[in-house]
């Protein structure tokens, strides 16, 4: 069984937006359509890595095959699968055009599968055993958007499932939505007003490190910066 990577049944958590083209899926974590909004190109970039970003569905498939666009990175770029909320296995993707998923038990499983926090992911399609079910992940805990610098983007975790953020949130049982955009945390008025409109429990912001380094703000303008992002979100 065949699905395109932009089926209803196939779950796509925490996103702010698809690109969804006649070949591909690809996640954003700014509005896709209003990119434009978000300059630098740096920004762009760190925007398109899905950071957070989960493949989740409900299937009783032994095997799951993944065709996607070959990431371009020069770090190692990895899928970390779960199995009913417990650790499966890591999948390199670095130059390659498929991942496959294998040995999955019988039954109806939960999986949720962590794409690489700092590699563009295009996804072309999902291949199940014939017949298979498969249905979407409703996720109903809480969810938590937390919005940072590459503290919060975290490229030099090991594996996507070993940022600081997707630990916390599993440990917590929370819904992430990761808005660590490395060295472009700037307290942007349109990143606030992005995460205001968008739902949330909890949001945690970690500020400094970018404004301090690259002298965006003053002494004078940061403070009432600081007020005026929180009031916005």
């Amino acid at each position: 069984m065949i699905v395109k990577a932009n089926d209803p049944r196939i779950s796509w958590q925490g996103i702010i937006s698809l690109e969804v083209t006649e070949s591909f899926v690809k996640p954003w974590r700014i509005p896709f359509k209003d990119r434009e909004l978000f300059p630098p190109k740096e920004m762009l970039e760190r925007a398109s890595a899905p950071a957070g970003v989960r493949l989740s569905f409900h299937t009783d498939s032994t095997f799951i095959l993944g065709k996607i666009e070959n990431p371009k990175s020069e770090d190692p770029a990895f899928l970390d699968v779960f199995c009913n909320g417990v650790f499966f296995e890591s999948i390199l993707i670095s130059n390659a055009n498929e991942f496959q998923v294998r040995n999955l038990s019988g039954g109806e499983n939960f999986i949720e599968i962590w794409l690489p926090q700092f590699t563009e992911f295009r996804l072309k399609s999902l291949t199940f055993d014939k017949n298979s079910s498969l249905r979407p992940f409703v996720d109903d805990r809480p969810k938590w958007i937390t919005y940072g610098s590459s503290i919060t983007h975290c490229k030099t975790a090991e594996k996507p499932s070993l940022t600081w953020p997707s630990i916390v949130s599993r440990e917590h049982g929370m819904n992430l939505t990761c808005l660590g955009y490395a060295g472009n945390c700037h307290l942007e008025p349109n990143l606030a007003m992005m995460i205001r409109d968008t739902p949330a429990d909890f949001i945690s912001i970690k500020l400094g490190i970018n404004v301090h380094n690259h002298a965006s703000m003053s002494v004078r303008t940061f403070m009432p910066g600081v007020v005026g992002f929180v009031n916005y979100s």
